[in-house]
């Protein structure tokens, strides 16, 4: 009872401003409204008018990575606009039905590096706290009670699930840790990762263990100290894995996960999943190489067909199912490189490139405070390779922090505190 007042408490002391703030980032936490669009949507420009009063045009669009993400939202129409020849016009229908995402996602990074200063970061660590718990228990819980019968609750499907977890793992655990203490954060770390292996999802589960787990001891790491323990993980990382115990542990957990770590030889030659992400590969690469610069417009990478080649191990038992040519790419990167070709391409990775070097190069001086951002940005760069998730609007959100703490002023990435 004391939590929940206390909670009241620190709501009503928002201002109108950081109200909308903290919905914001619940909402793309807990992405589980949809009228029409997701439920944050309809908050966006509430948002935005609220905190660009008073923010001139040359301060509000003046660095590299706005930029980039204005260059990604001309790509996307670019793209569109030149749609290899379609005689039907469903080709272009289908790019115009998602381009407004596209356009949304590059004002949303735009919007949140000019306000960087003025938001609130502890609100938005609370709320994705907040809203990331909620979401488990809504999938695991609270949409097999009959809540999907009303059109408003969107069913999270296993891979949305997983990607969720593997963006804002690192931002909740590290808020947990904060607010209870290490501890109660590593038990927390604990049922995010039995959350991501019960959702069998075999890289997610992978990455949430990485991300929870790093950020418990994220403010007593340097550059030099996390190569030591990056080193001694592969070195020792192998010999922890081969105690019974351990092997049966992530076998009863994630069967999936566990033939990828001790069976991996077999998964890379006979796993149908596996495979098929490397036909979605070869078919994305002859998609780009057809249409380098414009790609084949978006979302149109499954209505598109090409004959594999079926240069690689294991071809024989998947490019030659009569549907191959209909499944998704499983792969954002494919995606994106060949729904959109270079001119979407080249914006994506100068703002992907952007955030994780500054990251890697800044390590030592950003305040640990932050870093758990950039850990979410490199467990969902990683991510992005098994699942077509870069459409997902959460993950530009967190794009989008990142892209802001870039620009912030060097005493705030030092010295921001998180006060409770």
């Amino acid at each position: 009872m004391a939590g929940s007042n206390r909670m009241r408490l620190i709501y009503s002391s928002l201002s109108i401003n950081e109200k909308r703030l903290m919905w914001y980032a619940f909402f793309m936490a807990c992405p589980f409204l949809i009228i029409v669009f997701n439920i944050s949507f309809f908050i966006f420009p509430l948002l935005f008018f609220g905190y660009i009063r008073g923010i001139g045009l040359g301060s509000f669009l003046s660095k590299p990575i706005q930029f980039y993400a204005i260059a990604f939202g001309i790509g996307a129409i670019i793209s569109i606009a030149n749609i290899p020849e379609d005689p039907f016009g469903l080709a272009l229908e289908r790019g115009l039905a998602v381009l407004p995402n596209y356009i949304y996602w590059s004002i949303l990074v735009t919007f949140l590096i000019a306000v960087r200063a003025r938001l609130n970061y502890f609100i938005i660590y609370r709320a994705i706290f907040l809203g990331l718990s909620f979401s488990i228990l809504y999938y695991y819980f609270l949409q097999h009670i009959g809540l999907l019968q009303i059109p408003i609750f969107k069913m999270f499907t296993q891979n949305g699930f997983s990607f969720l977890l593997v963006c804002f793992t690192p931002v909740s655990v590290y808020f947990f840790k904060q607010y209870y203490g290490r501890r109660k954060a590593i038990i927390l770390a604990i049922l995010y990762v039995l959350a991501a292996f019960l959702s069998d999802s075999r890289a997610g589960a992978v990455l949430v263990t990485f991300g929870g787990f790093s950020v418990l001891f994220i403010d007593k790491l340097k550059i030099g100290r996390a190569i030591v323990l990056l080193l001694a993980m592969l070195i020792f990382g192998p010999y922890f894995l081969q105690i019974e115990m351990v092997g049966d542990l992530i076998r009863n957990l994630n069967e999936g996960t566990y033939n990828l770590i001790y069976h991996s030889d077999l998964v890379f030659m006979e796993d149908r999943s596996y495979l098929i992400r490397q036909a979605m590969v070869e078919k994305g690469l002859i998609l780009f190489q057809e249409n380098m610069y414009t790609g084949i417009g978006l979302n149109n990478f499954v209505v598109s067909e090409v004959d594999f080649i079926g240069d690689f191990e294991g071809a024989k038992y998947v490019v030659t199912k009569d549907d191959i040519n209909s499944i998704s790419s499983h792969n954002s990167y494919i995606n994106i490189i060949a729904e959109g070709g270079l001119f979407l391409a080249v914006p994506f990775v100068l703002i992907m490139g952007s955030i994780v070097l500054f990251f890697l190069l800044y390590f030592d001086r950003i305040s640990s405070f932050f870093k758990p951002v950039f850990i979410g940005i490199i467990c969902m760069s990683i991510h992005f390779y098994f699942v077509t998730a870069v459409v997902n609007v959460f993950a530009w959100f967190l794009i989008g922090v990142a892209s802001a703490i870039i620009y912030l002023p060097k005493n705030d990435i030092r010295r921001y505190n998180l006060h409770l």
